[in-house]
């Protein structure tokens, strides 16, 4: 929970000094280049109807794929949210998905979003905040400043990294701090927090393969310095 809370004041802190610097944000759009066809269609449509038969086509989708992962992870342990980041980002990255389709998907987040934010943030944060364990960490100087000194030089990096590759600074540093989030709840606060919840599928992708494979790596450097 400190990381949770350490990633939101972050978040809070980046996106004032995207207010201050204009150049340095993106205003919600992670790249620079802006070559991306949703992207641009989201910005002409962003409070566009959308035919209800493409959002529920975009919905048995992204359930298709879920259940795929499921399957996978039956098979190979693999965890079946990962398995279904996986094959979507494979499925646009070979144009399999019609551009309808991905709509469709933008419509239901744009609705998830809007309508289920709030609720959600409001259930998370009253069922499932491990209370003893958020005061013990606040009382324990020592913990309070190796997680703040962890989560800022993995935002700071990014800030400087995500600029070389030609991604606007505050929100790739917004994005890689969601890898300090509990899962899916924990990016919605952050990105919350910081006014940017248009990154969530950029977060998701963070969260899910980032912090496996920095989770992975950290147990490999375990095992090899032990």
């Amino acid at each position: 929970m400190g990381w949770l809370s350490t990633a939101i004041s972050i978040a809070y802190t980046i996106i004032n000094i995207g207010e201050v610097r204009p150049e340095l944000s993106g205003n919600g759009q992670l790249l620079k280049s802006d070559d991306d066809d949703i992207l641009k269609y989201a910005k002409k449509k962003k409070d566009g109807p959308v035919e209800l038969s493409t959002m529920i086509v975009a919905g048995i989708l992204a359930l298709t794929l879920y259940l795929f992962g499921v399957y996978i992870n039956s098979v190979i342990g693999l965890p079946a949210p990962i398995v279904m980041l996986l094959a979507a980002v494979i499925s646009k990255a070979l144009g399999i998905i019609p551009k309808s389709i991905e709509e469709g998907g933008h419509a239901i987040f744009r609705f998830t979003v809007t309508g289920i934010t709030v609720p959600l943030l409001l259930g998370v944060g009253v069922a499932m905040t491990p209370w003893k364990n958020l005061v013990a960490v606040i009382t324990n100087p020592a913990c309070l400043v190796t997680i703040f000194c962890t989560v800022l030089t993995v935002v700071v990096v990014e800030f400087f990294v995500g600029k070389m590759l030609n991604m606007n600074p505050v929100e790739s540093a917004m994005v890689t701090s969601c890898n300090s989030g509990q899962g899916g709840t924990g990016d919605v606060a952050i990105l919350t927090a910081g006014n940017r919840l248009e990154l969530m599928p950029f977060a998701q992708v963070a969260t899910r393969l980032g912090g496996a494979a920095t989770v992975t790596w950290a147990i490999f450097l375990m095992r090899m310095l032990h």
